[in-house]
């Protein structure tokens, strides 16, 4: 990605020290570079991502269980038919 930086100058002798100024902090600002890098998970959120592994797939057997628990319910229940 690029930047683009505008910087005002004026040629007035009255604003010479605001344009010095704006043109050092353009300089300066122009030395700022930005390594773009991959964040890497820590052990932590590893062991989250784990965590929520494992109670997804226990709340899909859970509802399961309920799913069919219901159906042998509904199948034995005489006042269903």
């Amino acid at each position: 990605a690029k930047t683009l930086m505008f910087v005002n100058c004026s040629p007035a002798g009255s604003n010479a020290e605001e344009t010095l100024m704006s043109l050092k902090w353009a300089s300066r600002a122009r030395q700022v570079t930005n390594d773009v890098k991959r964040n890497a998970d820590s052990k932590e959120v590893a062991r989250l991502k784990q965590v929520i592994a494992w109670m997804s797939k226990a709340q899909s057997v859970q509802e399961a269980v309920a799913e069919d628990r219901n159906y042998e319910f509904v199948k034995s229940d005489p006042s269903a038919s």
